[in-house]
Order: C-alpha cells, then sequence, then structure tokens
C-alpha cells in the first residue's frame, strides 16, 4: 500500500507538471497575443494623431494659401490703382494678363506632378481614352 502511495503521488505530480507545462504555454499564448494587441492599438493611436497633425497642417496651409491670395488681390489692387492715372485700363490688363499666365503656370506644374505619381497604367489609360474622344488615333 505504501508503493501505491508512491506511484500515486509520482503520477500526480507528473500530472500536475504537465498541467503546469500547459498552464504555462497557454499563459505565454495570452500574454504574447496581449502584447501583439496592444502593438496595434500603439500603432493605432500613432496613426490617429498623425491623421489629426497631417489635417492641422492642411488646414493651416489652406490658410496661409488665402491670405496669399488676398496678399496677390491687394497688390494688383494697388498697382492698378497707382498706375490708373498714366495707363487706365492697361493696368487692368496687365494684371489679368499676370494672373493667367499664374494660373497657366501652376496648371503645368500640377499636371507635371500628376504625371509623376506613379500611376503610369492609369494615367497611359486616361490619355488614350483623351485621344479616343478627341479623335486623334495613334495609327
Amino acid at each position: 500500500m505504501h508503493e501505491s502511495n508512491r506511484e500515486g503521488a509520482a503520477s500526480s505530480a507528473a500530472d500536475d507538471r504537465r498541467i503546469g507545462l500547459w498552464s504555462g504555454v497557454l499563459l505565454l499564448l495570452k500574454s504574447t497575443m496581449g502584447l501583439v494587441l496592444n502593438r496595434f492599438e500603439l500603432a493605432a493611436l500613432e496613426l490617429a494623431l498623425l491623421r489629426r497633425r497631417f489635417v492641422v497642417a492642411l488646414f493651416l496651409a489652406g490658410l496661409g494659401l488665402c491670405a496669399v491670395a488676398f496678399g496677390s488681390f491687394a497688390l494688383a489692387a494697388l498697382f492698378v490703382f497707382l498706375t490708373w492715372d498714366a495707363w487706365g485700363g492697361g493696368s487692368l490688363f496687365l494684371v489679368a494678363v499676370a494672373y493667367f499666365v499664374a494660373a497657366w503656370g501652376l496648371l503645368v506644374l500640377a499636371s507635371r506632378r500628376v504625371e509623376s505619381l506613379g500611376l503610369a497604367l492609369t494615367m497611359s489609360e486616361l490619355r488614350r481614352d483623351k485621344q479616343m474622344l478627341m479623335g486623334e488615333s495613334d495609327v
């Protein structure tokens, strides 16, 4: 009977180690999953912060653009006011030409930027559609 108690104690100790091993593995998996989830939450938080900073920067850039536009309008008005006696309506024409040239230059710059976005297939398809609509042919 004494031996059966020893065997029972030995088998229960082995069972305890087995249970301890599985509980350790499960604890390790649980901790790993918690760490991965924590990293995802941190990345989401950083992305939200980055998005907020981008929106603020975009808003400030828009305000800056408005300020530049109003400044250029004020300078144009000052130019027209100062040159009205000498040139009359010619000063308005000169201001209109200057704005037209600036707008044309910005459109050319924007089209170059769009072409360099890396959307080569899409841009080639759009060019092909434009040629088809305009009646031009490559043949």
